[in-house]
């Protein structure tokens, strides 16, 4: 009976430093290369200008004061790009990617596993003349191959 009781305290034991360990890597994942490349995905649900956001992350560095600062270009899929500058935390443990798009709509994604980023984009929608209201959509990108192609 003792035996079997601390075999099974030695399993879970393993089991959580098991866990505990991917949880600690997954947390040291290196932004200045996990986000470097293209990303493509869609806003749901879609608005008048179309579904489709491909963002494009030249580079990743570190700030100062913590956290990190990258560049590159952002744009409706098929339409032509625009120069970005991404703002990237660290928050309970997740990267978290923030930028600005058109007039004052904010991003906010977050880092899922090592080719997903996964959040919302809000948006105004209707008529300065008839009224503006706010509307936050889901935000779905994949990281792909870059092609030399994909920025103009």
């Amino acid at each position: 009976m003792r035996v079997s009781a601390r075999r099974y305290l030695a399993i879970c034991g393993l089991q959580l430093l098991l866990v505990s360990n991917a949880t600690f890597s997954f947390a040291q994942v290196d932004p200045t290369k996990a986000l470097v490349g293209t990303w493509i995905g869609t806003v749901s649900p879609s608005g008048t200008e179309g579904n489709g956001r491909t963002i494009v992350i030249d580079s990743v560095k570190a700030k100062e004061d913590g956290g990190w600062m990258a560049s590159g270009n952002f744009a409706i899929t098929g339409e032509k790009f625009r120069r970005m500058t991404y703002s990237i935390s660290l928050q309970d443990g997740d990267i978290i990617l923030e930028f600005i798009t058109g007039p004052k709509n904010p991003a906010r994604l977050k880092l899922v596993g090592e080719r997903k980023l996964e959040g919302t984009l809000t948006v105004w929608v209707g008529s300065p003349g008839v009224g503006l209201s706010r509307s936050r959509r889901t935000l779905h990108l994949e990281k792909v191959e870059t092609k030399s192609a994909d920025v103009k």
